[in-house]
C-alpha cells in the first residue's frame, strides 16, 4: 500500500470512529442517587483506605448539590451533611453528632462550577454492558488540573439517559497521591423532598467561617 492510500485509510478510520462515538451528553436536571466510594491515599508514609456512602441530590435547575455522607475511617464512622449552592457561591459542611453538631460556612472559589455534562475535551473510550445487556454504558476519560485536584477521571454513564454509573479518579488531591472509585446506584428521577437536603440548619453561622474553600467537583471529592 502506498503512502497516499495508507493516509486515506487512516483518515477513514478516524472519520468512522468520530461518527460512531456517542455525543457528549448531559446528566438529568434533577435526581437522587446513592454513591458508594472507596478512597485510597497515603498518610504519614502509609497507605490508607477510606470507605464512604453518600445519599446525593443533584439539582442542576437551581445550581445546587447536597449530600449526606457516612464515612468510615479506621473503624470510626462519621456522618456529615454537605450543601453546595453554586448560585450563591456558598458551601456548608455540617458534622452530625448524637450530642453536639457543628457547621461551617465556606465561600466557593470563582472557578467552582457544577459539572452538568461530559466535558467537551473528554475522550470516548468505549461502551460496556452489564447483565444480559440490560444496562448499557458509555465510558469517557478526561483530566482535571484545577486545584486541588490534578489527575485523570474515567466516568461511565448510561447510554441515552446519561445517568452517572461509576467513576475512577487517579491523581493527586492536595498534592497527595489518591485513588477514588465510585459506584452510583438507586437512581431516582427528580428530588422528592428538597427541604431534606437543602435546608440550612439553624446552627450554621451567618458569616463565612473561612475565606475560600478548596472545592472539588462532586464526582471526585472525599467528603
Amino acid at each position: 500500500m502506498d503512502v497516499k492510500s495508507l493516509l486515506f485509510a487512516n483518515l477513514m478510520l478516524v472519520a468512522m470512529a468520530t461518527t460512531l462515538a456517542p455525543k457528549k451528553c448531559c446528566f438529568p436536571d434533577q435526581f437522587e442517587s446513592i454513591d458508594g466510594k472507596v478512597v485510597g491515599t497515603t498518610s504519614a508514609g502509609k497507605g490508607v483506605a477510606v470507605s464512604a456512602n453518600y445519599q446525593l441530590a443533584f439539582d442542576y435547575t437551581n445550581q445546587r448539590l447536597a449530600e449526606f455522607a457516612y464515612i468510615e475511617d479506621q473503624g470510626e464512622l462519621t456522618k456529615f451533611q454537605y450543601i453546595v449552592d453554586y448560585a450563591k457561591g456558598v458551601e456548608y459542611i455540617i458534622q452530625i453528632a448524637s450530642i453536639v453538631s457543628a457547621c461551617s460556612k465556606g465561600k466557593l472559589p470563582p472557578q467552582a462550577t457544577m459539572l452538568h455534562c461530559i466535558p467537551d475535551d473528554a475522550i470516548y473510550t468505549g461502551s460496556l454492558y452489564y447483565g444480559d445487556r440490560q444496562i448499557n454504558v458509555d465510558v469517557f476519560k478526561f483530566s482535571s488540573q484545577t486545584e486541588p485536584l490534578a489527575g485523570n477521571i474515567t466516568l461511565s454513564v448510561t447510554k441515552g439517559e446519561c445517568i452517572p454509573f461509576n467513576s475512577v479518579v487517579t491523581g493527586q488531591l492536595y498534592d497527595v497521591p489518591t485513588l477514588f472509585v465510585d459506584s452510583f446506584s438507586n437512581y431516582t428521577n427528580g428530588i422528592r423532598d428538597p427541604s431534606k437536603y437543602f435546608t440550612v440548619p439553624d446552627l450554621c453561622p451567618k458569616s463565612f467561617s473561612n475565606e475560600t474553600t478548596r472545592y472539588v467537583t462532586p464526582f471526585v471529592r472525599i467528603l
